[in-house]
């Protein structure tokens, strides 16, 4: 039972970006997989979205092993705040995951609060590519959906979507909004 260092190598730092957790996080989960699946499994079920971090008298002599190994490997592999978090923990690979996950995970309230906000206050700029911003903003209520599960209802879209437009392109929809009824036509 053993996290073999080798499986390790294809993994690249973590370079402290919430943007990056998501990837990052994918990558070193499939490694654990395939050196230990239930330990992945264990830390995907019982140490993610957990507001404590597990300590080590919670786990069973395999997995506190598994830990400290986990613990001992992601000294290599994160820098700055992470690399901090990582070496805090002193041999708890778990109690790491946990609290990587509450500071990076984009699930988090937080984070969940900070992309409704982008999503309503996103406005694309006058002299802007109408197009590409609005690809941008449809990114973002992408990710809204994807990772907290709010599904936007197609008035609210058609209503944001208007919202983000340019005054002058703005105007011109208003003009035609009675024959734009849905989010698609407006768009």
């Amino acid at each position: 039972m053993k996290l073999d260092e080798r499986c390790f190598r294809r993994l690249e730092k973590f370079a402290n970006k919430n943007d990056d957790w998501k990837e990052w996080r994918m990558h070193l989960l499939a490694i654990l997989g395939d050196c230990e699946p239930g330990f992945r499994g264990f830390l995907k079920g019982k140490c993610e979205r957990k507001e404590e971090p597990i300590d080590v008298v919670d786990l069973t002599p395999d997995q506190e092993k598994l830990s400290a190994i986990l613990q001992a490997r992601l000294i290599s592999f994160t820098t700055k705040q992470a690399f901090a978090i990582v070496e805090s923990t002193q041999g708890n690979g778990c109690g790491v995951w946990c609290l990587l996950s509450q500071r990076y995970d984009p699930m988090t309230d937080a984070r969940f609060a900070s992309l409704v906000i982008n999503v309503v206050g996103y406005k694309i700029a006058k002299n802007a590519d109408v197009q590409a911003g609005m690809v941008q903003w449809e990114a973002l209520v992408l990710t809204l959906s994807q990772d907290h599960k709010e599904k936007l209802s197609p008035n609210v879209l058609r209503a944001l979507l208007l919202g983000i437009l340019p005054a002058a392109v703005q105007a011109r929809v208003y003009e035609h909004l009675d024959r734009l009824t849905t989010y698609e036509k407006v768009r």
